[in-house]
């Protein structure tokens, strides 16, 4: 497995998944909506659309991807999922950066899977983001960190407010401080492992 450094942070497919997409009466398409929604939307605002325009980028794609799943049309075995997406995305983006919204009424499934340069490092910076994101919210939910700890960490390193201003306000020592920085810091990484870990690489 590659480190932290060396991996994106587009999520992972998992086999599993994609089993419980391919049965009708498995409620996965939630979870599935949940982890890659809001890559597919982010990129799309980066790469200059609208709101409004970057949702139907999402809905397109997922609508395709539904109906690649339903006909049996995805094999995990010759391509990885991550990239299949990625490539639907980024041509559907494409499209719509260069004719207009219109162009989603004319999309085909070929025009969606044809085999387009993968996205650049624009891309992979928004992976990156993306996955830190899910280990934050994962740390939110936690019973590991209090929350008064993780908002103190949040504004400290995530705010980037002076440690005096945040130890005040939350009524600790600048010294209490960064004990907390550095346990949130370390169970980020734990769940970072463990992201990769129950993710893997499809």
């Amino acid at each position: 497995m590659k480190s932290n450094t060396d991996s994106t942070i587009f999520p992972t497919t998992r086999f599993t998944l994609l089993a419980r997409l391919n049965d009708p009466a498995a409620r996965a398409w939630d979870e599935f909506f949940s982890v890659y929604g809001p890559v597919i939307y982010r990129m799309a605002l980066h790469r200059g659309l609208r709101e409004s325009d970057a949702e139907e980028v999402v809905a397109v794609v997922m609508r395709y991807f539904v109906g690649t799943v339903a006909n049996g049309c995805f094999d995990p075995s010759r391509r990885p999922f991550r990239h299949y997406l990625r490539r639907a995305s980024n041509n559907v983006i494409r499209r719509v950066r260069r004719d207009g919204r219109s162009a989603l009424l004319e999309l085909s499934l070929d025009d969606l899977a044809s085999d387009e340069p993968l996205p650049d490092a624009d891309w992979e910076r928004v992976e990156r983001e993306e996955r830190w994101q899910a280990c934050l919210e994962r740390m939110r939910s936690s019973s590991v960190v209090s929350p008064r700890d993780f908002d103190a960490f949040e504004a400290l390193v995530l705010g980037g407010e002076p440690a005096e201003k945040v130890a005040r306000r939350f009524g600790v020592t600048t010294n209490r401080l960064y004990g907390i920085k550095h346990a949130v810091i370390r169970r980020l990484r734990q769940i970072r492992e463990e992201l990769d870990a129950e993710l893997g690489e499809v």
